[in-house]
């Protein structure tokens, strides 16, 4: 059988009449003449138990062991102007209970992608507690990547006829660092690079920062180093499309240190 959906909300040349425009899983219009139109079942002038809940036709378009919604019939103008001589085909549809959008799809995809920010990794140490140092390279990176934290995601949503793709990508981490000065890492760089021994004495080659002071003078001797995931969201279906933004935070607390050299007499130098 073949799954329609509804694309347009009501037949514009006749909104009393309540039709709406029927449309294949592929947004293709299936009529002949722009004329393809869905009228609920319960409108017809007689009974039929096949379209009832647990009927034969009921499952056929896709409700099987379900109680809730309508099935209506898709089809050409000239089957509603009951001309059955030009009446070429009929299709079937369970439509799902009313009042559920495409754009509540779409959110209802975005809940179930479960989008938040990184755990946040940095150069001075896990936990916090140890020390990053003024005028050296911190890197920021997000230390457990994945799905719900980097991306991107895709999830589905639907309901009755009407399914609705919605994909998340990580757009840029916001990186406010304590000190007030913030840190924008976006696009391949968001997600930043984990730092390795290796790297040490190197600037992060996509998302870091230079302390120019102290914490020394903060509560508790600590800046509070905050991250902002900014995602974008793009979704399609029912007819529709569209853009959600999200953005989701995540705090730690970094110390932030001063290295100070003495100057020690060596030996043969006058004191």
């Amino acid at each position: 059988m073949v799954a329609f959906r509804v694309r347009n909300p009501k037949d514009p040349s006749d909104p009393a009449k309540k039709k709406e425009i029927c449309t294949n899983g592929d947004g293709w219009k299936w009529d002949r003449w722009n004329a393809c139109f869905r009228s609920p079942t319960a409108g017809l002038p007689y009974k039929d138990e096949r379209f009832e809940p647990g009927g034969e036709l009921w499952d056929r378009a896709g409700a099987a062991g379900r109680t809730d919604g309508a099935i209506y019939l898709c089809q050409e103008e000239t089957c509603l102007r009951g001309v059955e001589t030009e009446c070429f085909a009929q299709r079937i549809l369970w439509v799902g209970p009313a009042g559920v959008s495409p754009r509540q799809l779409a959110e209802r995809a975005v809940t179930s992608m479960s989008l938040q920010a990184p755990a946040i990794g940095m150069t001075g140490g896990t936990p916090p507690s140890q020390m990053q140092y003024v005028g050296m390279y911190a890197w920021m990176w997000a230390a457990d990547p994945g799905d719900s934290t980097t991306g991107p995601i895709t999830r589905e949503a639907s309901d009755g006829g009407t399914t609705v793709s919605a994909t998340a990508v990580l757009d840029k981490t916001v990186w406010a660092m304590g000190d007030g000065v913030s840190v924008t890492c976006s696009g391949a760089n968001a997600a930043g690079t984990p730092f390795e021994a290796r790297y040490a004495g190197l600037p992060s080659p996509t998302c870091g920062y230079v302390y120019t002071r102290t914490s020394a003078k903060m509560p508790h001797e600590e800046f509070t180093v905050t991250v902002t995931a900014h995602w974008t969201v793009r979704w399609s279906g029912g007819g529709q499309s569209g853009v959600i933004m999200v953005q989701v935070d995540r705090a730690t607390q970094k110390r932030v240190g001063e290295i100070q050299g003495i100057l020690v007499p060596g030996p043969g130098s006058r004191k």
